[in-house]
């Protein structure tokens, strides 16, 4: 099983076309934060039992709160998950909106229809680009066992 996260304050999840959502970090402090994410992570992680986690990649570029927020959950994730003993892959923003609508200037609402065209039913834009990158890594992943 493949379980992909959208990181950011809400963090979007998908661990199939009917599993997955969207939970909200909104702790007033980084180690709040943090602490939050990882707890949640792990208790995800023991119930679905995934082989691998798809984490997309922090934009390049960022600065200030943004930088620190989506580079620490990053961080975090990989933690959590080799703490697991699972795979864990990535793949840049840019890539995966190239990959789910055909150009890099997607909009939020264009991977929300990408995630309803590949047969996902996202709750918001934060599932729905979780969804994409399910999408994603079950393709590449396929191709992968293929070659």
């Amino acid at each position: 099983m493949i379980l992909a996260l959208d990181l950011g304050r809400h963090v979007g999840w998908c661990a199939g076309h009917s599993v997955g959502g969207m939970e909200p970090f909104d702790a007033p402090d980084y180690g709040q934060l943090a602490y939050g994410f990882s707890r949640w992570l792990s208790d995800l992680i023991v119930d679905i039992k995934p082989r691998v986690l798809v984490i997309e990649l922090p934009p390049s570029g960022l600065k200030g709160h943004a930088s620190i927020v989506l580079n620490g959950l990053f961080w975090s994730a990989n933690q959590t998950a080799f703490a697991h003993e699972i795979g864990r892959r990535s793949i840049d923003p840019l890539s995966l909106k190239r990959w789910a609508v055909g150009k890099t200037a997607a909009s939020k609402d264009d991977m929300t229809r990408a995630a309803r065209t590949l047969g996902y039913e996202p709750i918001n834009h934060d599932h729905g680009d979780a969804c994409c990158l399910h999408a994603w890594a079950s393709v590449a992943t396929a191709e992968e066992a293929a070659a």
